[in-house]
């Protein structure tokens, strides 16, 4: 049973991107050079993993490994991954090691996940458990006529921000995870930059450089929902 957060206007834990206009960062979402920056990135995380199989890595140490400038981007392709089963995934703090399967993708980028349009899936008040992208269940909550997950995805159709506030354990993330399936994530430490908000820029097999978009500009781009957790740490 998963004790229930306390929503709080001070102190925020989760942040809520969603209602940020796609027209906010310019230009049409999902272009093919932003696919290409996208799927470069994964390939160096991918491979950073392969040749560590047997270690379970900080979002921070495959960064810093690889000379990405956004720790951000990193977690969205290292979560990319375990929802694909490339990499198991483990919180608190968040960490990763890579699979069988992973090791045998070899850096293929696993298929696109469905993208579910406003508050898709159970009707409300449906207390039925819902997969995260660790695999681990989550079970619902009553709140408001309906459960915690309704809740959310009624504030994101509203386009309401929201903030949770309460202690470690209590269920902050699972919630936001269980809810959203388009989640976008900024992992906050005492080393987190604008960077991994807006991204920066990325080198190349040419040894050039590129811009990407951080999870910030895509959540605005995309209109998906972004999760800023751990807020109180960065």
């Amino acid at each position: 049973m998963n004790p229930a957060p306390t929503p709080a206007a001070t102190n925020p834990a989760v942040t809520n991107a969603a209602a940020a206009p796609a027209a906010a960062a310019g230009g049409p979402a999902g272009t093919p050079e932003r696919g290409r920056r996208a799927g470069q990135l994964y390939r160096q995380v991918a491979a950073y993993l392969a040749a560590k199989p047997d270690t379970v890595l900080k979002v921070g140490e495959v960064t810093a490994a690889i000379g990405a400038p956004s720790a951000g981007a990193v977690f969205e392709a290292l979560k990319r991954m375990a929802a694909a089963g490339y990499a198991s995934h483990h919180t608190g703090p968040h960490r990763f090691q890579v699979t069988q399967a992973g090791i045998d993708a070899a850096g293929t980028l696993p298929p696109p996940a469905p993208r579910p349009t406003g508050a898709s899936g159970p009707r409300p008040g449906r207390r039925q458990p819902v997969r995260r992208p660790n695999g681990e269940l989550y079970f619902p909550r009553r709140l408001a006529g309906g459960t915690d997950i309704d809740v959310l995805r009624r504030l994101r159709d509203k386009k309401i921000p929201v903030l949770l506030y309460g202690p470690p354990g209590t269920g902050k993330t699972a919630l936001v995870e269980a809810a959203f399936g388009d989640l976008l994530t900024v992992a906050g430490t005492e080393n987190t930059l604008v960077d991994d908000f807006l991204g920066g820029f990325l080198p190349t097999v040419d040894r050039g450089y590129e811009f990407f978009y951080g999870p910030l500009v895509v959540a605005m781009r995309e209109g998906r929902p972004l999760l800023v957790d751990d807020a109180t740490l960065m």
